[in-house]
């Protein structure tokens, strides 16, 4: 982390372009779904997809939950926390036990 405050204006134009990616991915995500039940609707793949939308929505609200929650918390991201694990050896037995 640096100790450098960047701007607010960057951080908004950010997250706009972070929401025009998510609605074309949406987007074309529905474009998807429609085609995989209107080829085959017995295969089964439109539920599939159709169920996918709905846990990532789960893990989305958690996660600005947490962000709204608790705003001053550094959260760490994903590949950071990977890294953790392969520097330190993941989770195993505590010390002393």
């Amino acid at each position: 982390m640096s100790s450098v405050i960047e701007p607010v204006e960057g951080r908004l134009r950010a997250e706009w372009r972070k929401g025009l990616i998510l609605l074309a991915a949406l987007v074309g995500y529905q474009m998807l779904l429609h085609w995989a039940i209107s080829s085959d609707p017995g295969s089964g793949l439109g539920e599939s997809l159709t169920i996918a939308p709905l846990v990532v929505t789960m893990f989305l609200a958690e996660y600005f939950y947490r962000i709204l929650r608790y705003p001053n918390f550094s959260h760490a991201s994903i590949r950071s926390t990977i890294r953790a694990f392969r520097k330190y050896g993941g989770s195993g037995p505590a010390p002393g036990r």
